[in-house]
C-alpha cells in the first residue's frame, strides 16, 4: 500500500509553505514559479505564506492576487530568510492595488541582478515589519516604494523594525531606502537607515503632486554610513527629505551624519522642501559632524505650521527659511533646542527687499535688490543691497523694506543702529541705518543730520548697501 506524503497546507488552517510548492530554498534553485503558486494558493481569501530558513533565488516579479485581503509573506527571521533576487531591471514584490492588509514580516532581501525596486507596495493597510537588507548588488532605485498612480490605496502603511544598510563593498545600496507617494497615514518607527545615496526617506513627486496626509517617524536611527572611511556612503546624505506633505511628525530618532563618510557637500538631517505644512520635529538628537551642511534645511515656499523644539544639536541647525514665500517665516516655530558643540540656532537665507518712498513703492523700478538674514538665536542681523533704474514720483521718507521678520516689540531696549553705504545721491550725505524695536519690518535711512533721507535726497541711480543687526523673538 502506498502512502500519501503529508504537507504542512494538508493541515486545515495551515499556512502554505513554499517548500510544499516546489521551493528549494538553497539561493541556487530559482524558486519564482513555487512562491508565486503559493499565493496564488491562498487566493482572494488571504492566509499566510510561509518560508522556513533558506534564501529563495527570485527571478521574476512575485506579485499578490489583484483582488485579495490579508496576505502575509512571512519569513522565519530577518538574518535566516533570505529573498535574493537575481533577475533584471525590475520590481521583486509587488502588492497588487487590490490587496488589501498586506504583510511582509521577517525577510532579508538581496540583489545580485539589477534590480530597481525591492518591494511595491500599492495595496490598503501595509505592514512592513522585522526586514534587514545588504545587498552585494545596490537596487537602483529604492528598497521600497509606495509611489503610484492611484494614491486611493497609498494609505495606512507601517514599517516597523526595518533596517537598510549599506552594502558591504562601501557604496550606496540604492538612491532611497523608502519611497513615499502621495495618500495619507504612514508611520516608520524602530528601524535604521544607513547609506543611501539621496534620502533614506523620500517624498517622491513624479507621479503626482497630491498631498502624503499624515507621516510619523520615531524612534528611528538615519546615518550616512556604516563602513569605513574613505568609501562614502551617501553623496547628498539627506535623512528625511519631504515636499507635498501634511501632518509630520519626527519624534525621538538620532541622525548621525558622519562628514569623513559623506561623498559632497550637500548633507541635510532632515530637508523640508515645497507644500510642507504641518511639521513638529521634536525631541531628537541630531550628531551632524563634519560636512554635513545643516541639521535641518526649510526650503523655500516650504513652511507652514512647522515647530522644531526640544532637540539636541551638535551642529548649525536651520537655514533657507522663506526665501521666496516670506509670510511662511511667521509660521516657523523654533522652541527650546538645545546645542552642545557649535553655535546655537542658525537661520539664514536670502530674501528680495525693496524702497519704499512716504510708505509706498509704486513705480520705483531696480537693477539689483539682494537681501540676506542671519539669525543667530535671537540675533538678526540683515545684509542688503539695491540700486535703482528709476525712483518714481512718490514723496517722503525713504526705507528699505519687505523683510522677513521685525526686531522684538516686548524690547525695552533702545532701538538698533546700523551701517549704510550710498552711492548717487543727490550731494555727499552720510547714511546710517535704523531699525525700530516696535516690530516694524523696514530699515529706516538717517543723514548725519538726524532727520530721516528723502526722496529728494536721492536719484533714478542711487545704490544702498545696508547693514543692521537687531534682537528679534
Amino acid at each position: 500500500m502506498s502512502l500519501t506524503k503529508v504537507s504542512y497546507s494538508m493541515i486545515s488552517g495551515a499556512y502554505a509553505n513554499v517548500l510544499d510548492f516546489g521551493a528549494i530554498g538553497d539561493g541556487t534553485t530559482d524558486d519564482t514559479a513555487a512562491i508565486q503558486a503559493a499565493i496564488t494558493f491562498l487566493g482572494a481569501g488571504g492566509g499566510v505564506v510561509y518560508f522556513p530558513v533558506g534564501t529563495y533565488r527570485i527571478s521574476t516579479t512575485v506579485s499578490t492576487p489583484s483582488s485579495s485581503n490579508g496576505i502575509v509573506l512571512l519569513g522565519s527571521g530577518l538574518r535566516t530568510t533570505f529573498l535574493k533576487w537575481t533577475g533584471g531591471a525590475s520590481t521583486m514584490i509587488f502588492a497588487h492595488n487590490g490587496t488589501d492588509n498586506f504583510t511582509m514580516q521577517g525577510f532579508a532581501l538581496e540583489n545580485t541582478g539589477t534590480g530597481t525596486i525591492a518591494v511595491q507596495l500599492n495595496s490598503v493597510r501595509c505592514n512592513i515589519i522585522d526586514i534587514f537588507t545588504n545587498p552585494t548588488v545596490a537596487w537602483s532605485d529604492t528598497i521600497f516604494s509606495t509611489v503610484s498612480t492611484i494614491a486611493s490605496y497609498n494609505y495606512k502603511v507601517i514599517f516597523d523594525n526595518v533596517n537598510l544598510f549599506v552594502s558591504a563593498t562601501g557604496t550606496a545600496q540604492a538612491d532611497y531606502a523608502i519611497k513615499l507617494g502621495s495618500g495619507h497615514t504612514v508611520t516608520i518607527q524602530n528601524s535604521m537607515f544607513s547609506g543611501f545615496a539621496e534620502s533614506a526617506v523620500f517624498r517622491d513627486i513624479t507621479v503626482d503632486t497630491n498631498v502624503l496626509n499624515g507621516l510619523n517617524i520615531t524612534g528611528t536611527r538615519f546615518e550616512t554610513f556604516s563602513g569605513t572611511a574613505p568609501n562614502p556612503g551617501s553623496i547628498n546624505a539627506i535623512g528625511i527629505n519631504l515636499q507635498y506633505s501634511a501632518g509630520v511628525s519626527i519624534t525621538g530618532c538620532n541622525f548621525e551624519m558622519a562628514g569623513d563618510q559623506i561623498g559632497s557637500d550637500n548633507q541635510y538631517a532632515i530637508y523640508i522642501g515645497v507644500n510642507v505644512d504641518g511639521c513638529a520635529i521634536y525631541g531628537n538628537y541630531f550628531g551632524a559632524q563634519g560636512r554635513c551642511n545643516y541639521c535641518v534645511y526649510v526650503a523655500a515656499n516650504s513652511a507652514d505650521a512647522v515647530s522644531i523644539d526640544a532637540n539636541q544639536f551638535s551642529r548649525v541647525v536651520l537655514a533657507g527659511v522663506g526665501a521666496v514665500s516670506l509670510l511662511s517665516l511667521a509660521k516657523i516655530q523654533i522652541g527650546n533646542n538645545l546645542a552642545i558643540s557649535g553655535p546655537a540656532i542658525i537661520v539664514e537665507n536670502t530674501f528680495t527687499p525693496t524702497l519704499t518712498i512716504g510708505g509706498a513703492s509704486t513705480g520705483i523700478t531696480y537693477s539689483e535688490q539682494e537681501g540676506r538674514f542671519i539669525r543667530y538665536g535671537k540675533n538678526l542681523t540683515y545684509q542688503v543691497s539695491v540700486t535703482l533704474t528709476s525712483k518714481g514720483a512718490l514723496t517722503g521718507d525713504v526705507r528699505i523694506g519687505a523683510l522677513p521678520m521685525g526686531a522684538n516689540s516686548a524690547l525695552t531696549l533702545p532701538n538698533f543702529v546700523g551701517s549704510a553705504w550710498t552711492l548717487d545721491l543727490t550731494a555727499p550725505i552720510f547714511v546710517s541705518s535704523f531699525m525700530t524695536n516696535d516690530g516694524a519690518t523696514s530699515i529706516r535711512l538717517y543723514k548725519d543730520d538726524g532727520t530721516e533721507l528723502q526722496n529728494t535726497d536721492i536719484t533714478n541711480t542711487s545704490s544702498f548697501i545696508v547693514q543692521v543687526t537687531v534682537l528679534t523673538a
